[in-house]
């Protein structure tokens, strides 16, 4: 019986991976709607705007660029580069996103954690069909 292998990707900010980066999310939206007529009630798919939500968390640690998440969710920091890859596989995809929101939890014993929420487009995939 073969063992099936299930590859670890990484999140990436401005370039570098945020090692301290886990449970990571990417949803793409096409706004796609019906519309219909009167001589075509069935409906036809129109597409609007494109954009993808991105989010993660992140346990925060005293060095990485987890810190200052929350000024740039309050700033309404725009234009940061955030990925996703499978380096051994060749697989990249880079999201251009706008800080959109933060949630800060810690339980007693456990490290803090930040969830990340941001909105943008898909600038950039390599190796995906």
């Amino acid at each position: 019986m073969a063992r099936d292998f299930y590859p670890t990707g990484q999140v990436t900010f401005e370039g570098g991976v945020l090692v301290q980066a886990d449970k990571f999310s990417a949803k793409a939206d096409n706004s796609l709607k019906l519309e219909g007529t009167l001589a075509n009630p069935n409906g036809t798919p129109v597409f609007g705007m494109r954009s993808v939500e991105v989010s993660w968390s992140m346990k925060i640690d005293n060095e990485g660029p987890e810190l200052p998440w929350f000024r740039m969710v309050v700033a309404g920091t725009i234009a940061m580069p955030i990925g996703f890859k499978f380096p051994n596989l060749g697989v990249n995809a880079t999201f251009i996103v706008a800080a959109g929101t933060g949630s800060l939890a810690q339980s007693l014993g456990d490290p803090a954690v930040c969830d990340c929420t941001a909105k943008g487009y898909i600038s950039e995939t390599t190796g995906i069909r």
